[in-house]
C-alpha cells in the first residue's frame, strides 16, 4: 500500500505554512490596487501545485494500481473542502485538482462512480469551475 494520501497532507500542510508565513510578513495594504505583491502573488501556490504535479506524475509512472491510484485522486479532490482556505489558496487548491486527470482513468468504476457522487455534490453546477467540468467527465467515464 502506498503512502500517497499521507504525501498529499504533507504537500497541503507545507502550503498552509508557507501561506500563513507570507500573510504574516505582507504589509498592510500591499497588493491592492495592482500596487506590491497580493495573496494572489505568493511563491508558495506554484510551489504546492509542482508538488502536486511531481507526485502524480510519479504514480503515473509508476503504474499505481487502481486502489492507490483513487486514493491519491481521493485525497487531492478532497483537500480543498479540509478546512477554510482564503481565496488565493482555495483557488490555487481547486487548480491543482487537475493532475488528478492522468490517475482517474486508471480508478476502478465502482471507486469512480463513489467519487463521483461526492464531488458531484461538493461542488455545484453554478459553483463549478472548467477544470472542475473535466474532472466530472473523466470519473462519468
Amino acid at each position: 500500500m502506498s503512502n500517497y494520501p499521507e504525501r498529499v497532507q504533507g504537500i497541503i500542510g507545507q502550503y498552509i505554512e508557507a501561506f500563513d508565513r507570507a500573510e504574516k510578513n505582507r504589509k498592510p495594504g500591499s497588493g491592492l490596487f495592482g500596487f506590491g505583491q497580493g495573496p494572489g502573488d505568493y511563491p508558495c501556490h506554484d510551489e504546492m501545485d509542482r508538488q502536486v504535479a511531481e507526485l502524480a506524475g510519479e504514480a503515473a509512472a509508476d503504474e499505481t494500481g487502481a486502489e492507490e491510484a483513487a486514493e491519491l485522486v481521493r485525497a487531492i479532490l478532497q483537500a480543498e473542502k479540509s478546512r477554510i482556505w482564503p481565496e488565493a489558496a482555495r483557488l490555487a487548491v481547486l487548480a491543482a485538482q487537475r493532475h488528478t486527470l492522468v490517475l482517474i482513468p486508471r480508478m476502478r468504476k465502482e471507486d469512480r462512480q463513489t467519487l463521483l457522487a461526492w464531488y458531484g455534490e461538493a461542488y455545484p453546477r453554478r459553483k463549478r469551475l472548467p477544470v472542475q467540468n473535466r474532472i466530472l467527465k473523466e470519473l462519468e467515464k
